[in-house]
């Protein structure tokens, strides 16, 4: 799901303050949102969303993954010259990653959890994902009987009341991943989805019973 919302905005702002961008397998057609920053996003990342940062990261856009994007921009719509925020990634760029960073429907809204393509879509590739989703969001995966990651980084996140915390605690998970070598990266990237298999054929059970 590529819809544009202020948080995915402001992780690409981060990204680009951070030099991370090279991290990661990204699509990102636009910067918009940029009016809809609250607050508290003022206080805690000042520099990332300094004005210097954002005219810096719009030098770059846009971050086309295949050809399904590089033929995906315009107005929101189906067709040529038209913006699909919909359309499914090629499989081959979960195997080529260690995780998936999600940002979920509605994460501010209270409850209120809608599970859908951002969620489900590394799930049906077997990839690990960390989610940025409303209240209780994993809680409610695991209450359908899908497993989660908290053997291998700290989900506390899911029960911090306030969006922004999570949020927050989201991009520290990524500050302590993104720098590990290759090795370390290859050892636990095996170790975690060796215990994604069940998550697949769960997948499977619910949508095809």
């Amino acid at each position: 799901n590529r819809t544009g919302r202020p948080e995915r905005s402001l992780i690409m702002l981060y990204l680009n303050y951070y030099n991370l961008l090279s991290k990661f397998k990204i699509s990102f057609p636009r910067l918009d949102h940029l009016n809809d920053f609250e607050a508290l996003i003022h206080q805690k990342f000042p520099e990332v969303i300094s004005q210097d940062n954002i005219n810096s990261l719009k030098t770059k856009i846009p971050f086309d993954i295949d050809k399904s994007d590089t033929n995906n921009h315009g107005k929101p719509g189906v067709g040529k010259g038209r913006f699909n925020a919909d359309l499914p990634f090629d499989p081959l760029h979960y195997r080529n990653s260690f995780l998936s960073i999600v940002m979920c429907a509605f994460p501010h809204t209270e409850n209120a959890c809608h599970l859908h393509s951002s969620t489900f879509n590394p799930i049906y590739c077997g990839h690990p994902y960390i989610g940025f989703g409303p209240l209780n969001h994993l809680a409610n995966l695991k209450k359908l009987g899908f497993r989660t990651f908290n053997k291998w980084w700290d989900e506390g996140y899911d029960n911090f009341t306030h969006h922004l915390d999570r949020l927050e605690h989201i991009i520290k998970l990524i500050e302590k991943l993104s720098p590990m070598e290759d090795t370390a990266l290859k050892m636990l990237s095996n170790s975690v989805k060796a215990g994604e298999k069940w998550a697949v054929e769960l997948f499977f059970k619910y949508m095809y019973g």
